[in-house]
């Protein structure tokens, strides 16, 4: 997926620098309260990369993974702070990228979140969820081991049986460069 270029339609782009844009603006608050929270907050909680102030040059910056960037950079302007989360979520464990496993997943601690949080990111039905397994990575690799997926709308679930897992694979996830 390409976070920096396109989220649900909302353009946000990668630079950190450009937080005073005003379409950064609207794209960033349409993304916070959409069906795009959950796959950026979960993706931001995936992630090793950190936005951070430098004092020297006196502006933001993105530092880690240049795949991971444009995630914590586009979460940041949708107002996740990636350290505050991970106060409220904490990982338990962390299985690192590997090229063998094409992807990265974490075990999130959901007990210490308090229900504003929660609500941001969870369906009604998750509300009492102690863990969360987050899992990034190629779509290919990652959706193999899936048996459900939400809909567009990011609160209704869908089955991915064989068939399922066709229809996805020739959707949009079909197409080249999306990660």
């Amino acid at each position: 997926m390409i976070i920096d270029r396109y989220i649900q339609g909302h353009i946000i782009p990668a630079h950190v620098n450009d937080t005073d844009s005003h379409a950064v603006k609207v794209a960033a608050e349409k993304i916070k309260h959409g069906p795009a929270s959950r796959p950026l907050f979960f993706g931001m909680l995936c992630s090793n990369a950190r936005v951070q102030f430098d004092e020297k040059e006196q502006k933001w910056e993105a530092v880690g993974n240049t795949t991971e960037r444009p995630l914590v950079v586009a979460a940041r302007k949708a107002d996740f702070d990636v350290a505050d989360f991970e106060k409220w979520m904490p990982r338990v464990k962390e299985n690192p990228f590997s090229s063998a496993r094409k992807m990265m997943s974490v075990l999130v601690d959901c007990r210490p979140a308090n229900n504003d949080v929660r609500a941001r990111v969870f369906t009604k039905e998750e509300m009492d969820t102690p863990f969360v397994s987050v899992v990034k990575g190629a779509p290919g690799y990652v959706l193999k081991k899936c048996t459900t997926m939400l809909n567009a709308d990011g609160v209704t679930k869908r089955s991915l049986d064989a068939e399922g897992h066709k229809a996805v694979e020739k959707g949009t996830l079909a197409l080249p460069a999306l990660r």
